[in-house]
């Protein structure tokens, strides 16, 4: 090849080169251009609308002369520009606001939409009359809070009272007794017509249908009675609920305040959660037992005893009672919840005459027994001993236990071991067979007794009769193990234990 193709060659070669590498370069570069517009496009995002209740929707009353004016909140908005806009519900433009509150008390009957619009510059159709559909440019629209406006005429919760002008009254809930009151309802206006029960923070207890309202069952408080009446579309009246965030078109009544004294008398029991008890009266022996009150309620507090026509013996300051004085008979233990001005609670009167705010618990019932002369006996006979557990049987031969000088309506055996434990009611102590009760000792006695006795059940300890009752002294029966083994060597617990021995230090 010449050196002039060579060189010719070489200048092609270059001269692409060059080309490729110019125009690699402007692709670069408008990719770059491209990127970097793309980067600086703004966001944009109407944001997200809430009411101050968290929801979307309210109703309001329009052309009643009250403000109706409510808060929206606004959250997640972006862009360089921003405009609160009022449509209707086909998107008409009819309010450009500058921000909230909103008041559309003067807009009249409807239903309008209020959006939030983000947005960049050039944004054209954002004016009244225009169609929120036809916006152009770069924008977003929040979601919509719908406002429902309702108008009305002459509206009028009423007027309610008692009679005579009275609109508070006293009421004694938790008795029993039904509270059953009517009211008064004059002057109401309007459509609808409901009757509401609120506390005195508004909050809603209940929707009666109508007079009259027994709040028996409601518990100790104040409680508030309103006449409402209202237009359709009224939101809010549920129980739960406040009054004070009603929406709608409506008006109250003024108010019946009924204050509500709460009592409750309370569960009365003894020992074991029993409501009955048996005592021997006029034997000497104090007859003193407990009472356990509980879910009482009420301002004022006392004790009554009756007997069982309601007549009223006695009004002790409190538990433990001791009626061993008072002879034979029945009476009840009461406990009397009650507030101011209660009349009736005196000796002499009857309970079923009380009158006021109270209520009574249920009653403990006494049976008081008397008795002359009871006596459970002498024995005499034994000890005895048994070798017991080698199969033969142990039984006290008849008539080596003799009863002299007993006195009482009832009689009964009794087999104890040493701590008063009951392990058997025989009905005479040579029908026992021991030898398969085991070695120790054990206690023969005979019980005399009045009708009324508590407590002589095996199982149970004879420390714990209840009634008029008395107690032989006893014969001891004592039970030897056919193995001649009487013992129990226990068991020890502690240790093991390490010494060091021999260091003169002592362990």
């Amino acid at each position: 090849m010449s050196q002039i193709s060579i060189f010719k060659n070489l200048h092609e070669n270059w001269y692409q080169y060059f080309f490729d590498t110019i125009f690699s370069l402007m692709s670069l570069t408008f990719i770059f251009i491209l990127s970097v517009s793309s980067n600086l496009t703004a966001q944009t995002s109407g944001g997200d609308l809430t009411l101050q209740n968290g929801k979307t929707e309210i109703s309001i009353c329009a052309l009643d002369g009250e403000s109706d004016a409510f808060d929206v909140i606004l959250s997640n908005e972006e862009g360089s520009n921003s405009a609160w806009v009022i449509t209707d519900a086909d998107g008409t433009i009819l309010g450009l606001p500058p921000s909230p509150p909103f008041d559309l008390e003067g807009a009249g009957a409807g239903t309008c939409l209020i959006w939030h619009l983000s947005f960049e510059e050039g944004l054209t159709g954002a004016e009244m009359g225009a169609n929120a559909n036809d916006l152009e440019g770069d924008f977003d629209l929040s979601n919509a809070i719908t406002v429902n406006r309702i108008i009305t005429t002459g509206l009028n919760g009423g007027d309610l009272h008692m009679g005579e002008g009275i609109t508070e009254f006293t009421i004694c809930a938790g008795d029993g007794n039904s509270d059953a009151f009517d009211v008064m309802l004059s002057e109401n206006e309007g459509p609808n017509s409901a009757w509401v029960i609120t506390d005195t923070d508004l909050n809603i207890l209940g929707l009666p249908p109508s007079p009259p309202f027994d709040l028996e069952g409601a518990g100790a408080g104040t409680c508030l009675i309103w006449h409402i009446s209202f237009e359709d579309g009224l939101v809010g009246v549920e129980v739960g609920a406040n009054a004070a965030d009603l929406e709608g078109c409506y008006d109250l009544s003024n108010a019946i305040t009924v204050i509500r004294n709460g009592v409750a008398g309370g569960h009365l029991s003894t020992a074991g959660g029993m409501t009955e008890k048996t005592i021997c009266a006029l034997d000497g022996t104090s007859d003193a037992f407990e009472v356990t009150l509980t879910e009482n309620s009420g301002a004022n507090s006392a004790w009554v005893i009756t007997d069982e026509d309601l007549n009223i013996l006695g009004l002790p300051p409190s538990p433990p009672f001791d009626l061993e004085g008072a002879g034979a008979g029945t009476c009840l233990i009461w406990h009397l919840s009650f507030e101011d001005g209660l009349t009736g609670a005196e000796m002499g009167a009857n309970a079923a005459d009380l009158e006021g705010c109270f209520s009574l618990s249920n009653p403990i019932t006494v049976y008081r027994i008397t008795t002359e002369g009871l006596d459970g006996g002498t024995l005499a006979g034994g000890p005895f001993e048994f070798t017991v557990g080698d199969g033969v049987a142990d039984m006290i031969p008849a008539g080596s236990i003799t009863l002299e000088g007993n006195i009482g309506t009832n009689s009964q055996w009794v087999v104890t071991d040493a701590s008063g434990n009951i392990l058997g009611l025989p009905p005479m102590p040579s029908v026992v067979d021991f030898d398969g009760a085991g070695y120790g000792t054990c206690l023969i006695w005979h019980l005399s007794f009045e009708d009324g006795l508590l407590g002589a059940e095996v199982g149970r300890n004879a420390a714990d009769l209840e009634g008029c009752f008395s107690l032989s002294n006893s014969i001891s029966v004592t039970r030897n193990a056919a193995d001649g083994c009487n013992t129990n060597g226990g068991e020890l617990f502690g240790g093991p234990f390490e010494f060091t021995v021999g260091d003169g230090v002592a362990d």
